[in-house]
């Protein structure tokens, strides 16, 4: 387009000479022209005939199978393309060749699908790699931690040489496992003495509770301490 507005300020007489002097700029295959009469003559350029398909309003438009070009293949592989009236009826058609631009669109579709490829695959393998360890060493701490509930206190959280955040926790744990293990031990020892304390009063008074079982007594007296025998431990 900007050729074009450029071209369309220059004057007929000296057009040619401005296309030709454009070819210095331009680069061989990429960029093309064709000057041609009202009844499309060729006139000048690499382009060689017009293209019917070519709309007619002055704006570019793509061709898929390119225009006639004086270069060893007969047609581009695609082109961007635009169709000029002059002031004095030439047809002027200015073209870039956009087959270039599609090869560069597949380089970087191509980069960019190794790229993602390469980056995504390793990064899901090594992450599946990463993750197999530390679930691994949660389902050990599961499997403690519900036989620690079942009610084996001295089961303890497995270590390992890493020393992590989860060996930290887990750590921390054992050592309240310890003190609760203690703990319990104590109160254990507790109620054995208080229940070795409470065994020689008890079967000295179950001793004479059979004592006076065994002398004669009024019924209300008897069924009382018959009630009292049966309820003493």
């Amino acid at each position: 387009m900007q050729r074009a507005h450029y071209y369309q300020k220059i004057d007929d007489a000296s057009l040619e000479g401005e296309l030709a002097a454009s070819e210095v700029y331009s680069t061989s295959g990429i960029d093309a022209y064709g000057l041609f009469k009202a009844d499309g003559t060729h006139i000048a350029g690499d382009l060689l005939r017009l293209r019917a398909s070519l709309p007619d309003d002055g704006q570019v438009h793509y061709l898929e199978r390119g225009l006639s070009i004086a270069l060893p293949r007969e047609q581009t592989r695609s082109s961007h393309a635009l169709m000029q009236h002059r002031r004095d009826g030439r047809i002027l058609i200015l073209s870039r060749d956009g087959g270039s631009i599609s090869a560069v669109g597949g380089i970087i579709e191509q980069a960019l699908f190794w790229g993602f490829s390469l980056t995504l695959i390793p990064g899901l393998i090594g992450w599946w790699l990463l993750r197999r360890r530390p679930l691994r060493r949660v389902q050990r701490l599961q499997s403690c931690t519900e036989s620690i509930v079942s009610g084996n206190l001295g089961e303890r959280l497995p270590l390992s040489s890493r020393l992590d955040e989860l060996d930290m926790l887990a750590n921390a744990v054992n050592v309240m496992l310890e003190h609760i293990e203690q703990l319990m031990h104590e109160v254990k020892g507790a109620c054995d003495g208080i229940a070795h304390d409470l065994r020689t009063p008890l079967t000295r008074l179950r001793a004479h509770l059979y004592q006076l079982q065994q002398l004669p007594l009024d019924s209300s007296h008897a069924e009382t301490l018959d009630m009292a025998f049966e309820r003493a431990p």
